[in-house]
């Protein structure tokens, strides 16, 4: 028995201040503070294989692929919902306007024998949370006062379209109140946009005939140049009553990447937000609907109002992409496919750059439905 006990008390583990001896396998029975040697070989670390590597980068490459899209495409709705923000307040602001003032404003200012004055931003600057600016401006002096010049270099968000990249950063304007056929000279004898001969009479003086020029005009239009102060010339606006076609059938306002600044432009007519010339405040129906500007029987297609067909094409939605600032007064913007637009009861549309040109047209006048003639509308805006 003293010998069993004896034998069992040699095997039993050492204190931790005995001596391990090796066994000859060169590895102690009891745990060593140095991995054996078949040990050292099971926990050693591998490395990836070039297979496996390109396998992994694969595999990141493949997610990026999905998210990137996916990011940018979500950056561009962001955009695009501020783009209709903006339209959707300036309707508001525009709506407001036109009840206080019991009118809607010019498209753009001018003196009776000189001066360019301001435009429709002008007026709206109380309405789109720019108070200061307009308590600073003073409307009874021509807005290319060095004054007035610095005023209309601040960058108004609202204004300004996220996705319009030819905008400077600098008294930039994405947007046009809507002109209808064109405008009139603001001077001396009174001439339609590029002697445009809408009553077909052969004359140049828009107030001859019946109707006259200006009478078709202001039919299929909703924004003009007036002389300024008001009274002292001809009057040519609209109201919300003389909106006969419908406030949701008739645009307010859209997008014009082509209005506002302009780096080349002429230093006596600086490029602004405030700018009253007509090709920068406001958008226009193609000339194209007349031949040769003559809309005389049988030369009327409102058919090219929005075609994109030769040269008809110049004057089409989005068709001053390719065309020089201040140069292109048409509906165009940089979104695929067509522009945004608010429209007389608030409402904003995205409208297709295929549209068909005699809805196209019915969208932008007010009185269009009582036009007779060959100027006469038979489609309505949807």
């Amino acid at each position: 028995m003293r010998q069993q006990s004896l034998s069992r008390s040699k095997r039993r583990a050492p204190s931790a201040s005995a001596v391990i001896l090796p066994d000859r396998m060169g590895c102690s029975w009891y745990p060593c503070h140095t991995p054996c040697p078949g040990e050292n070989a099971k926990r050693g670390r591998r490395g990836f294989t070039v297979i496996e590597l390109m396998v992994v980068i694969g595999i990141i490459a493949l997610l990026m692929a999905l998210i990137v899209p996916a990011v940018m495409n979500a950056r561009g709705a962001a955009r695009r919902t501020q783009c209709q923000n903006n339209l959707k307040n300036l309707g508001l602001a525009m709506v407001n306007e036109a009840e206080s003032q019991k009118r809607l404003p010019a498209s753009g200012y001018f003196g009776k024998q000189s001066g360019f004055y301001h435009n429709w931003v002008v007026d709206l600057l109380p309405w789109i949370d720019q108070q200061t600016l307009a308590d600073r401006w003073d409307k009874d002096q021509t807005y290319d006062l060095p004054g007035h010049v610095k005023l209309a270099s601040t960058q108004i968000p609202v204004l300004v379209c996220p996705e319009d990249v030819s905008a400077t950063g600098s008294g930039d304007l994405s947007y046009a109140v809507n002109g209808g056929f064109g405008w009139t000279t603001a001077r001396g004898l009174e001439q339609i946009r590029g002697q445009f001969d809408l009553n077909s009479d052969g004359q140049s003086n828009p107030d001859v005939g019946s109707p006259s020029d200006r009478d078709l005009m202001y039919k299929c239009g909703l924004f003009f140049n007036e002389n300024w102060p008001l009274g002292t010339g001809k009057a040519r606006h609209h109201t919300l009553n003389t909106v006969r076609d419908g406030l949701s059938n008739t645009v307010l306002i859209a997008e014009s990447i082509r209005a506002g600044t302009d780096p080349n432009a002429e230093a006596w007519q600086p490029a602004n937000w405030a700018c009253p010339a007509a090709w920068r405040s406001a958008f226009y129906l193609s000339g194209y609907v007349c031949e040769d500007l003559n809309c005389g029987a049988g030369r009327v297609d409102y058919g090219r109002a929005n075609s994109r067909s030769g040269s008809f094409a110049l004057e089409a939605i989005n068709s001053a992409r390719e065309q020089a600032e201040g140069e292109a007064p048409w509906a165009s913007s940089w979104h695929n496919g067509g522009v945004f637009t608010v429209f007389a009861d608030g409402h904003v549309q995205f409208l297709s750059e295929d549209v068909d040109g005699m809805v196209y047209a019915a969208m932008l006048s007010p009185q269009g439905g009582q036009i007779e003639g060959p100027l006469a509308q038979s489609a309505t805006a949807p």
